[in-house]
Formats: C-alpha cells, structure tokens, sequence
C-alpha cells in the first residue's frame, strides 16, 4: 500500500479494493441522532459518515497518524512518499521557547514570558504542522495563536502562500484578537480585519475573519494562505462554577473573577482568576446540551471537547449517554 499527499487537504492511498472497503468501514462513522433526521427517515441518507473515499482513496491529510495506526494493527505494510515523510517539522522545545524569547513578548506594556504549557503547545502545533490544541480559559490561547502566526510567516514568507488566515467566531473576537495581538507587541498595520463593512481584498500578511464572513468566497480567493488557525468557545449561557461554589453564566463573567479549574498535573480543583474574557459564540454553531445525573447542563458546540473521567478529551458530538466526564458540581 502507497499513501501520498494528493495536496494541503488530502492523503492519497493507493490499495487493493479489499484493503479500501477496510479502510473505509475503520474510518465510518454514524451521526448521533441521525436516525430522527428526514434525510434517514425518508431513506435519502443511511446517517453515517465516511471519512475514506473508496473510488478516489482520499482520506483527510490530518489523519494519517490514525491511518498508520490503523495499518500497523491489522499489520498490513505500507509506505509513505516523500513529501510525507518531510512533513514533519524536527524543532526542539527549546528552540520554541528561544523564538518567543526573540519575539519579545508584552503584555499591557510589560515584558511576558511564554508559560511552559504554552511552549509545549507551539512545539506540538509546530512539529505536527496541523493539529487541534484544547486551550482552557484564562490559558493564554490568544498568545499562543500570536506565536504560531510569527512563526509561519517566517517559514511562508519566501513562497506564494504567504499570508495566514485565522478564523474566529464572531465580529467582537476578531476585534479582540487583532487588539491582543498590538499588545503582544506587533504593528496593526500587519493585521486585516475581514466581516461585514471591511475591505475583503487581501492587502496584510494576517487577515482575521470569521467563517460567516468568507465562507462563500471562491476557491482561488484563499489561494496566498499558507497556514489557516481556527477558534472555538462555549455557549454565552454555560455556568461556570466559581471558587465559592455558586454559579455565574459565563457571558457575566468579569476578568478578577475567582473561578474553580482543574489541574491536570496534580488532579486537583484550583481556584483562579480570569485574567481576559472573550464574547465569541457563533449563532451558525451547532450546539449541543449536556445534562449531568445531578440536572446540571450545560451547552457547548459539538467539535468542542470535554474532559472525560479516563483522562482524554472528547469531542461533545462523540459522548454517549451514561459516559462520565469531570464536571465541578
């Protein structure tokens, strides 16, 4: 078997048509719920999604790592091309934590310096090229996507796709993050602001935008980026537990609040305070409502993930009924 890189969105796997029908049923997956929906009930669509694509063998670049895993297993061999095997960027983390040492990072006018789990995330991201990093709130997300920008367009600058993209959820985050990113010590002027009222052509190395707003642009529209970053968050509704153990909506929280956290390291429940906040729900997001056996719910988009009682974040849209997942109650 030959896996290939067709292009920035696609694997290509070249097999035999068994090994195909494999890999499709590993990579199928059943919608929750679908079999309330009118395209299942009508027998349009049988309700599940499928990854792999047996007539052209495309497969989501993103999920190599769970392809390979998946061939080792039933130990069939493969080999993977050139490109792929170059994919892979070698970067130490100390080299990361020099190059936000080189950037110089500020914040409200003081010098910052980027926290370990920040690091460990840029190398992660970095050494990946493509990943999905969960980052709590009062994390630091904002820095770190600042990071990543700096970053890629160093390595973007001598190509043809040398702008990046980043997408977030509503028109007062990209205010935000364009304002954060001036703080962390950049120039506006490399910064374009893309929504309703703004000038869509691309004239700044970093354009922030949200989906609604260039999701019907043509193909050749995103043709200069080279990286695209995106941003997810909870529903404004979603309590948030504070450190005296009443509960606050989470669009009435205020920087200075005292929130309880969880700590992965040492499995504890922390009290902290909001250091920013963020209004970011988009009403296009498809959300979804999780009730707890104490009648506690909370509501939160359905690519966002969820601690579960095992140690390993989950996507809302894949928990089952009866799954335990760490709540503070």
């Amino acid at each position: 078997m030959e896996i290939e890189k067709k292009n920035e969105v696609y694997l290509k796997v070249n097999c035999e048509p068994s090994e195909a029908r494999q890999i499709s049923a590993y990579f199928t997956f059943e919608v929750p719920g679908a079999r309330f929906m009118p395209a299942v009930r009508n027998k349009i669509w049988d309700g599940k999604i499928r990854l792999f694509n047996v007539m052209t063998g495309e497969l989501y670049v993103g999920l190599l790592s769970y392809l390979t895993e998946y061939l080792q297993q039933q130990e069939i061999e493969y080999t993977l091309s050139e490109e792929l095997l170059n994919d892979a960027v070698s970067i130490s983390t100390k080299d990361v934590e020099s190059f936000t040492k080189y950037l110089k990072l500020k914040s409200s006018g003081k010098n910052v310096k980027a926290r370990d789990y920040q690091i460990d995330a840029l190398a992660h991201a970095i050494r990946n090229n493509r990943t999905l990093l969960i980052s709590p709130t009062a994390s630091g997300k904002s820095l770190i996507i600042y990071c990543l920008v700096r970053f890629y367009l160093n390595i973007l600058e001598e190509t043809s796709q040398d702008k990046i993209l980043i997408l977030v959820p509503t028109t007062s985050l990209v205010e935000q993050l364009a304002t954060d990113f001036v703080d962390y010590g950049w120039q506006e002027s490399n910064i374009q602001k893309i929504y309703s009222g703004h000038d869509r052509n691309i004239t700044h190395p970093v354009v922030i935008s949200t989906w609604q707003s260039v999701y019907k642009f043509p193909t050749n529209y995103f043709n200069p980026f080279g990286a695209v970053i995106g941003d997810e968050c909870l529903h404004p509704n979603s309590k948030i537990t504070l450190g005296d153990g009443s509960q606050k909506e989470i669009q009435y929280i205020q920087p200075g609040d005292i929130v309880k956290t969880f700590n992965e390291k040492n499995k504890k429940i922390e009290n902290k305070p909001v250091k920013k906040i963020h209004k970011n729900i988009s009403i296009n997001e498809d959300m979804y409502e999780i009730q707890t056996d104490k009648g506690n719910t909370i509501k939160i988009t359905g690519n966002h993930k969820v601690l579960t009682s095992n140690g390993i974040w989950k996507r809302v849209d894949e928990l089952e009924v009866g799954e335990f997942i760490n709540s503070i109650e």
